[in-house]
């Protein structure tokens, strides 16, 4: 059951980081596909790259709050969803909670986006682990501002994530949402 509650927690940290690749295969909202770093480098490599864009940025967000939204809706009509939820939605303010998640994982991307350019790493090259952890890390630093999160939750979802990238990945790949499965 605590595995389905670290997943049901970072639910809007998951669509945030989930939703931008979905928006980009379909070239949707394109006017927002800009890069986020202006295009600006720092040592003749980019800031972050050219696919962390403010269209990322955008959908992931909305898709986060979006999702803390009916998360906040559900919780107090169904005593599964308060027994699964390790917060109380009721009692925090849920679009700081969906802000936080959301912008923590792409945050976390993004500072990863960062130091693959300053080590010459190819954008979409693998870099284990961060690949796997960069979205968890920025998202529970950022939410431990407001909530606190048991130490126990913190290792079962840096255990977790990478059991979760690779299972998006997975999806994305058969989707066709992705050219490379890793």
């Amino acid at each position: 059951m605590i595995i389905l509650k670290v997943i049901y927690l970072g639910l809007p940290a998951i669509v945030a980081n989930s939703l931008p690749i979905i928006f980009a295969k379909y070239q949707l909202l394109e006017f927002l596909n800009k890069p986020v770093d202006f295009n600006l480098k720092l040592f003749k490599n980019p800031l972050f790259g050219r696919t962390k864009t403010w269209r990322g940025f955008f959908v992931g967000i909305s898709g986060g709050l979006v999702t803390g939204y009916l998360q906040a809706a559900i919780y107090p009509v169904s005593q599964f969803i308060r027994d699964l939820s390790l917060i109380n939605y009721q009692a925090e303010n849920i679009f700081l909670i969906g802000f936080l998640l959301s912008f923590g994982a792409l945050f976390g991307d993004l500072i990863k986006s960062f130091i693959k350019r300053r080590l010459a790493i190819a954008s979409g090259k693998s870099w284990w682990p961060w690949d796997f952890l960069d979205a968890t890390l920025g998202s529970l630093i950022f939410i431990s501002l407001v909530v606190h999160l048991d130490w126990s939750i913190i290792i079962i979802s840096l255990v977790l994530c990478p059991t979760i990238h690779l299972l998006a990945n997975f999806f994305s790949y058969q989707l066709k949402l992705k050219n490379a499965w890793r």
